[in-house]
């Protein structure tokens, strides 16, 4: 007759990844049975999921001298949080805590690892800045608006004409350069969709503003 095949176990959960012996049983239709050991082997295939809301946003930080200082990496790990079907290993951020991170725009990482080597990471921007040359005051107080950007923008807070208005797209391409800027509209009606930054310079002094252009 027709044999059917069975398992005396067909539940598995995470304390079983790896090989598993189990027992696998035929029978005919007239009750006749012969048994075998197999084998299933059970694997951890997901990764980690961070709490979306504990995880770092872009921020700015700004340095007292733009030759000699730098900006201290912290421990962004300890405030963030992440689940695992089976059992978290760690959480770690790159570049490291106490690294130095010089002027300018940094893609920091962050990656949970579960037991079983699956991972997850995520990223958020530092922006290192400098006050050298221009009051730290004013400089905290500048502004772009609009923002979102359809046709120009405005940049709010200069109180007298700086070097350079530097206009990047995020693959590191300078797209629009402004010397001698006051308070003027920009143009940018021509750009793509996306997101930009835009860098205010100073002499020795970097201020990074990001905007979003929409049609």
């Amino acid at each position: 007759g027709i044999a059917t095949m069975s398992l005396n176990t067909t539940d598995f959960d995470c304390s079983n990844i790896g090989t598993n012996t189990v027992m696998l049983t035929v029978t005919d239709n007239n009750g006749n049975t012969a048994s075998a050991n197999a084998r299933v082997t059970i694997e951890d295939m997901m990764a980690p999921v961070f709490d979306t809301n504990t995880l770092p946003i872009d921020q700015d930080v700004i340095v007292n001298n733009a030759s000699d200082d730098a900006y201290i990496i912290e421990d962004f790990t300890t405030s963030i949080s992440a689940q695992d079907n089976c059992s978290m290993n760690m959480i770690v951020q790159y570049p490291a805590v106490g690294t130095a991170l010089p002027l300018g725009d940094h893609t920091i990482t962050i990656k949970a690892t579960d037991n079983n080597s699956n991972e997850t990471i995520a990223t958020f921007m530092i922006t290192v800045n400098t006050v050298l040359g221009v009051a730290e005051e004013e400089f905290k107080s500048i502004k772009l608006f609009p923002n979102p950007v359809s046709n120009s923008f405005v940049i709010d807070g200069i109180r007298k004409s700086v070097d350079y208005i530097q206009i990047y797209a995020l693959d590191g391409k300078i797209v629009k350069e402004i010397k001698d800027y006051t308070s003027r509209a920009i143009n940018v009606s021509d750009f793509e969709e996306g997101i930009y930054l835009v860098r205010i310079i100073e002499g020795n002094s970097l201020k990074t503003l990001k905007f979003l252009k929409r049609k």
